[in-house]
């Protein structure tokens, strides 16, 4: 279907081209005419500069040569962009790597930590979409990935809502900064949206393609 919508697209633009070179054409015989009076009309006695004329032309001529390179860009922008989507739209079903939020919905989620080496504790900070703390879990530093489904170590049940993760590292007491939780989520949909390719996943959590650092197939 994309295939084929790209293919329709190339005479459209071809002719959107055409009308617009058309148009330059024409603005240029009205400047040519626009010159040619403004010669004939000038005064015998106190005539224009010859290179002031020859100024106007080439500045003509850059505006000119500007617009069909922007026109240019855009197709080429155009063309990219549906690309792009035709790749993306094979991630539909698969699983993308991201920093990003994760919906609790009674399933495990499997929790990508990116902890500096030297910490020697860390905590897992929960948040809902309002900012608020709602729950908070010591974690071993030295693990790379821990599965979360909402439940805090206590058996505490957090409600079927969207949650921002992140973590916070400490040494020695000390608090060394805070990092991002990566995680999967199924890939919904991929939209072109304002020349930009947009993945939809569960819990209604969007997103540009350009923010996935990795896909899988689902399990």
């Amino acid at each position: 279907m994309i295939i084929g919508d790209t293919t329709q697209s190339i005479p459209k633009t071809q002719i959107s081209n055409t009308d617009e070179s058309n148009g330059l054409a024409s603005d240029f015989d009205t400047f040519l005419q626009l010159l040619t009076a403004q010669i004939r009309n000038q005064d015998p006695l106190n005539p224009a500069d010859s290179t002031e004329f020859v100024a106007q032309l080439a500045t003509f001529s850059n505006v000119e040569q500007a617009v069909q390179t922007n026109d240019l860009l855009k197709e080429m922008s155009a063309q990219m962009s549906l690309q792009n989507m035709s790749e993306m739209s094979s991630w539909v079903g698969m699983e993308a790597r991201a920093v990003m939020p994760v919906p609790v919905d009674g399933t495990d989620k499997t929790l990508i930590l990116n902890t500096p080496v030297v910490a020697d504790a860390a905590e897992i900070v929960v948040r809902n979409t309002a900012g608020q703390e709602v729950q908070r879990i010591a974690i071993d530093p030295d693990v790379a990935q821990v599965t979360w489904s909402g439940r805090s170590p206590t058996g505490e049940q957090l409600p079927e809502d969207i949650y921002n993760l992140e973590i916070e590292s400490f040494s020695s007491g000390s608090l060394l900064g805070v990092s991002d939780v990566e995680t999967f989520a199924q890939v919904r949909e991929a939209a072109l949206i304002d020349g930009q390719v947009l993945l939809r996943f569960p819990g209604d959590i969007g997103m540009p393609s350009s923010s996935v650092l990795g896909v899988r197939n689902a399990p």
